[in-house]
């Protein structure tokens, strides 16, 4: 991983500093209608719902045009046919609904931990303040 010493804009208009950059050989398709190419990401360490976003780059470089209205990309493959890639209500309705990162996802457990801990530690006082006769 290479260095990428510049700010990018997030979704929600916040800027954040890039962890670095990378190349790496990417298929898209399968069998004849597949698509090999070497393809540069930018990488940041935030939560999304996202693996990757394709940029104008990416997709100039397999002649794809993009239909967000249609869920649809159509590429060229290796073999020079043109292909099509299809996306699915379904699936971006489970991405809504995807959990955070697991760093977010540890700090939410550890708290989760603190209150169980707290709930039994009271318990364990009102059962100890009973068991003497003193009220809670």
């Amino acid at each position: 991983m290479g260095p990428a010493p510049y700010l990018v804009s997030r979704f929600n208009g916040s800027a954040t500093y890039l962890d670095g950059k990378i190349t790496l050989p990417v298929t898209i398709g399968r069998d004849r209608a597949a698509q090999n190419v070497m393809a540069e990401f930018l990488v940041m360490d935030v939560p999304s719902v996202y693996n990757v976003i394709m940029g104008r780059p990416m997709i100039h470089q397999i002649q794809g045009v993009v239909s967000l209205y249609h869920q649809m990309m159509i590429y060229v493959s290796d073999e020079n046919h043109s292909e099509r890639i299809q996306g699915s209500q379904e699936v971006v309705r489970k991405c809504n609904y995807l959990k955070p990162s697991k760093v977010r996802r540890d700090d939410k457990d550890d708290e989760e931990k603190e209150k169980k801990q707290d709930r039994s530690t009271k318990k364990q006082k009102d059962l100890s303040a009973s068991a003497h006769g003193t009220p809670t």
